[in-house]
């Protein structure tokens, strides 16, 4: 964990915050807002925890214990996406996919049972899909002891409050009731038969949701029960927060809007509803947490079924209302210690990624990763001539490049050497609730006069020179100036608009010294057979075969097409 994001909420047994790692993966953080009691219990609690948590349809614990101030926290991985998002939208997932869902959690709490650990909050705001429609029950902190969270009575809540292995096991058939469409009954009331739900799902429910927890199957017998029918993927009708909401922990943003959507409450009232007052103690900076006697533990996961949705804003712009303001004030606690600001809550979380510190793969084929420092990383060689560095020189400029309906970051960065320098476009897209950097970069620049977004769209306008002496000592006459739109393509950056090309510009090279292509050849949007083709009628395609000399065969060339729009593309030729 590298930095505190935003605030999540906060309950009389500990406060919830969103972080982020030095890569920009969404965590989420918990802390308990009083010294624990029990260091060592704690600790042996967050190691089982850590380790059970490798099951592929837990979430990631990635750290956990007592830190140097005294307090327990726990800090596990997140996604975008909750079940009780997908069923408020107008698309909610079709009931084969509810009970798949249903199926994995039941899976995960067979583990965590074994273990001798329970669960305590499971319903449809703890249980996450991730980017592959992987499923991931989270939420393992509600009932950690140290900083459990007060019993909420609510649909998802057995009478007898949470109390074992069988309270899970009603949470669990109350979660797959409602989401196939059903209304929890007071009391003894009979669980009824659900429309185009086989008798055997409902049947199998009512014995897990009976009021003798004595009398409930064990959660290995309710999937092995419900694993045996076949679903028909009957349609779910959309339902409102306040049906499948719980008022439970936040495991990500969309929960906290949730909640909001289920209270009532006004924008105004976010900071309130999520506990974030002046002055309250900000939680503890990792480099306190890992005192002696820290269990850290980093658990691999595997891969699930790929059931894959994607929601775009969806409840979280609903139950925000535009109108929340943004309080960039840092308020100290008595130690000294910044409180983390108090942001909007339905701030697109790629705005929450540090990239003056990011660590990149470097293009040119070097394939090292490098970690910015303040904007900036130097490389330093014994020989001067070997020296470089690179260098942010533009903001973060935010579209939706790849067309997924969430934001994704351009940057402009220089990289600067002994007698040369050019900026490069690189990008990041947002995928499985991290930053993912894009293979390729956009090269062959003097400058990027500007980069802006336009109609949901990065413009960029930029100058290049064919000159021999590159873009040293030139004047604006041996510069050529482009205005483009980049954007990303099959997983690549590229020219989007005004015809599809490769980032890297061609067309300041002199017409002078290109030699047309006679040879048939693919156009790519990089210098790899492994990138996306270029599809297109060209009738001419030129290169500069000086760039040929001391190349692999891949040189940028000018793409014709046959309206006469032109745009680049990486041609592999024989050396």
């Amino acid at each position: 964990m590298d930095r505190i994001v935003r605030p999540l909420g906060e309950d009389p047994a500990a406060a919830t915050y969103e972080a982020a790692d030095a890569t920009g993966r969404r965590l989420i953080y918990t802390v308990g807002t009083r010294p624990a009691a029990d260091r060592d219990g704690y600790n042996a609690w967050a190691r089982a925890v850590i380790e059970i948590s490798a099951h592929p349809n837990l979430i990631d614990v990635t750290l956990g214990g007592v830190g140097a101030d005294g307090r327990p926290f726990l800090v596990s991985a997140t996604a975008e996406r909750t079940l009780s998002e997908l069923l408020t939208t107008a698309t909610p997932p079709a009931a084969d996919v509810v009970l798949h869902v249903v199926v994995r959690v039941a899976g995960a709490l067979e583990a965590l049972h074994a273990r001798g650990l329970r669960h305590g909050a499971v319903c449809p705001s703890t249980v996450l899909l991730d980017g592959d429609g992987v499923v991931r029950l989270a939420g393992l902190d509600t009932r950690a002891p140290e900083m459990a969270a007060p019993v909420t009575p609510g649909v998802f809540t057995p009478p007898e409050g949470q109390q074992g292995p069988p309270s899970d096991v009603y949470a669990l058939a109350a979660t797959a009731y409602v989401s196939l469409g059903g209304t929890i009954p007071y009391a003894s009331a009979p669980v009824e038969d659900l429309p185009g739900i086989p008798v055997q799902v409902t049947a199998t429910l009512r014995a897990a949701m009976h009021p003798d927890p004595k009398a409930r199957p064990g959660v290995g017998l309710l999937r092995d029960s419900l694993a045996a029918v076949v679903m028909p993927a009957a349609a779910i009708e959309r339902m409102e927060a306040e049906r499948v909401g719980a008022q439970v922990r936040a495991v990500n943003d969309t929960v906290v809007s949730i909640n909001l959507a289920m209270s009532g409450a006004a924008a105004t009232g976010i900071a309130a509803t999520a506990g974030i007052l002046a002055g309250k103690a900000a939680p503890i900076a990792l480099a306190q947490a890992t005192g002696p006697g820290t269990a850290a533990v980093t658990a691999a996961k595997g891969t699930g079924v790929a059931l894959v949705w994607k929601v775009g804003l969806g409840v979280t712009a609903a139950a925000v209302a535009a109108g929340a303001a943004v309080v960039g004030v840092q308020v100290a606690n008595d130690t000294g210690v910044a409180a983390p600001p108090v942001v909007r809550l339905d701030e697109p979380p790629i705005k929450g990624v540090d990239f003056t510190s990011i660590s990149f793969i470097e293009p040119n084929g070097r394939a090292d990763a490098v970690q910015l420092q303040n904007g900036t990383y130097e490389a330093k060689h014994d020989n001067v001539f070997d020296d470089y560095s690179w260098t942010i020189t533009h903001d973060p400029v935010y579209a939706d490049l790849d067309g997924d309906k969430d934001l994704d970051a351009v940057l402009v960065m220089d990289l600067s050497g002994y007698e040369y320098g050019a900026p490069f476009f690189m990008a990041w897209i947002w995928e499985d609730g991290k930053a993912v950097q894009v293979p390729n970069t956009g090269e062959g620049l003097c400058h990027v006069d500007d980069v802006h977004v336009a109609d949901g769209k990065v413009e960029a306008t930029t100058r290049g020179t064919s000159a021999a002496s590159g873009c040293y000592a030139v004047t604006e006459d041996e510069m050529t100036t482009e205005t483009y739109t980049i954007g990303v393509h099959k997983g690549f950056l590229a020219q989007t608009a005004p015809v599809l090309g490769s980032p890297d510009r061609c067309n300041s090279l002199d017409p002078a010294s290109m030699s047309e292509v006679l040879e048939p050849v693919t156009p790519h949007l990089a210098p790899s057979a492994d990138s996306p083709v270029i599809e297109g009628d060209f009738p001419s395609i030129s290169y500069n075969p000086g760039e040929l000399i001391n190349s692999d065969g891949w040189v940028n060339a000018r793409l014709t097409y046959a309206d006469e729009s032109v745009a680049c593309g990486w041609i592999e030729l024989a050396v």
